[in-house]
């Protein structure tokens, strides 16, 4: 099973599809406020994406 990652935007109350590689395995994801970045975990590949919040 793949997840997908999508945006809510407050103004708009619209929700859009992330751009982002297919996240199998993905449990957890972790948001960083300063860089405005999210980082997802993919643990059956032991690697981790990090995807730019435009």
């Amino acid at each position: 099973m793949s997840s997908k990652i999508k945006k809510f935007n407050f103004k708009t109350r619209k929700i859009t599809e992330m751009e982002s590689p297919e996240l199998s395995g993905c449990a957890d994801i972790f948001f960083d406020k300063k860089t405005n970045q999210i980082f997802a975990p993919l643990m059956t590949l032991n690697k981790v994406v990090i995807l730019p919040i435009k």
